[in-house]
């Protein structure tokens, strides 16, 4: 190598810094060393990559460690002409929004990158508006390797309503780079920063003027822990959602001081396990919308009150996302009905669930317990299915309840009680059921066939007709059924049944579910109407 050639390489090896974003090969890495390796030529970068798999080591060479990797084979060694170090926010704009396509002579847009020119028809329009910059309003630059800001003032000028900015997968090093960039546009309010490795600033509090107007801040796949996050919180005074997930937080603290003006909190794909975790953010004062899909939390309790009581925590939550959990008893359900406002809950995929025989039942039983729901498992609940879950579910453990002293004065045990907290309210709002509606908790579920009486009461002169039915059978298969046993063409058949002493009638509404999700029991009714 030329001496010339090398002092060249000598000068930009300097200007590398420890810290900087780099990719090669679409894999990103963070660089942690610059200079000499023993026993080879030239200068190298110590490169860890994001992705543990692309790296050969820990960061040692021939028994010295150069670098310190989190993955014992996440590190290489390269060369400083194989990666790239990224370009500034303006020059990627440029590419994304106005390369390769400029005006002919007849002003219509044509497409440069062909041998022969191609005019594309119909694109003016779009060119225009790509081409005016400052009437932007929401920017993303896939692949385009963002790395820096621009000298100051000159993205305001170029840009300066920029509403929405998406930066994923970048090569922004720290979040002073960031801050350059966003200072400039003071209409921000959605950013997303997912995939980038982000050091956090010395004094974090003094960047809050770069996200004086941020509402939503995304950072999946950040690799930030949530004391990170907590130290930079100062940042966004005004922030209202903040999407954290895939970042192996496994451990929470109390925010103090920080996101009082968060609503939605999406912790998503991480690794919480413990309930004192989930009390936590029980002090986010504006927290409506909780997601903690994907975790491994065992149980769920707020030790604060009693059952049938309200608890201080989580004042304003709304909504509450706790799918594919580990959450295995029903107490855990129970529990959410002391949070004052919850109306929607997503629940599937937990050990609990899943070991009901059908997600019907399993959704009849946390309607019944949780009394606020509107929406479970992002499906509305109306007040029909709602009176029906409770219902059954009343039946479903009414010999218990009287095995426990239901029927007596004094009620039922406190053991009792403890499992079915709002048994007694149900009680009061339908009353006592007769021994005859009283099932053992196994009920229904396991009886193969159901002998009923179809009844037709708006048609008198019908006969009843005795017929037996799978109890898997659904509501649907049953209509059609029934529609060729009455001879009932074109019409829409409504379902309902009552017990066999007569006293109640209940709807069947959802045709998905089978008959024994409404507790229909043998010998009861099935009334029949169109």
């Amino acid at each position: 190598m030329s001496t010339s050639i090398l002092a060249e390489v000598n000068n930009e090896m300097a200007m590398v810094e420890v810290g900087a974003r780099v990719v090669c090969r679409n894999e990103h890495g963070t660089v942690r060393f610059k200079g000499q390796v023993l026993q080879t030529k030239g200068l190298w970068l110590g490169v860890e990559w994001d992705n543990p798999e692309r790296g050969l080591h820990d960061g040692s060479h021939e028994g010295k460690q150069y670098f310190k990797c989190t993955h014992p084979t996440g590190g290489s060694f390269v060369r400083l002409n194989k990666v790239n170090f990224g370009i500034n926010f303006l020059l990627a704009l440029e590419e994304q929004y106005s390369s390769n396509v400029q005006l002919d002579n007849d002003s219509l847009p044509v497409w440069k990158g062909h041998k022969k020119p191609v005019i594309l028809v119909g694109m003016e329009k779009v060119l225009q508006k790509q081409s005016q910059f400052e009437k932007l309003l929401r920017v993303s630059f896939p692949e385009h390797y963002v790395s820096s800001a621009d000298p100051e003032g000159e993205i305001r000028a170029t840009c300066p309503n920029i509403k929405e900015l998406c930066l994923t997968k970048q090569l922004l090093s720290t979040w002073d780079d960031v801050a350059k960039i966003t200072i400039e546009l003071s209409h921000l309010h959605h950013l997303n920063l997912s995939e980038n490795r982000l050091r956090v600033p010395d004094n974090p509090s003094v960047l809050a003027n770069a996200f004086s107007n941020l509402r939503l801040l995304i950072l999946n796949k950040c690799a930030i822990s949530w004391p990170q996050i907590l130290q930079c919180a100062s940042m966004w005074p005004v922030l209202e959602e903040l999407n954290i997930h895939c970042n192996g937080i496994s451990t929470l603290s109390r925010p103090e001081g920080v996101l009082l003006t968060l609503k939605r909190l999406m912790l998503e794909d991480n690794n919480l396990t413990s309930n004192d975790d989930l009390l936590h953010l029980s002090h986010l004062p504006c927290l409506e919308v909780l997601n903690l899909d994907n975790n491994r939390l065992t149980d769920i309790m707020f030790p604060d009150v009693v059952a049938g009581q309200k608890t201080s925590m989580f004042k304003q939550l709304k909504q509450l996302i706790i799918s594919n959990n580990l959450i295995s008893n029903w107490k855990s359900v129970d529990e959410l009905e002391k949070l004052p406002c919850l109306t929607e809950l997503k629940i599937t995929f937990n050990p609990v669930i899943e070991k009901e025989q059908d997600s019907g039942t399993a959704q009849q039983m946390v309607v019944a317990r949780v009394g606020g729901l509107q929406t479970l498992n992002f499906m509305p609940v109306s007040k029909k299915e709602r009176s029906q879950a409770e219902w059954v579910y009343v039946r479903r453990f009414g010999v218990e309840w009287q095995k426990a002293g239901g029927r007596e004065e004094k009620g039922p045990s406190e053991e009792f009680l403890q499992l079915h907290p709002r048994y007694q309210q149900l009680i009061e709002k339908f009353g006592a059921p007769e021994e005859s509606e009283l099932q053992p908790s196994t009920h229904i579920m396991k009886v193969d066939l159901l002998p009923l009486n179809i009844l037709c009461p708006d048609h008198p002169k019908r006969k009843p007709i005795k017929k037996t039915f799978p109890s898997a059978m659904s509501l649907h298969k049953v209509k059609s059924f029934l529609a060729h046993l009455l001879k009932i063409k074109g019409c829409e058949l409504n379902l309902s049944y009552m017990t066999q002493e007569g006293s109640r009638e209940y709807h069947m509404p959802n045709d998905v579910n089978p008959l024994h999700f409404y507790a229909i029991a043998p010998g009861d009714s099935l009334l029949v109407r169109w």
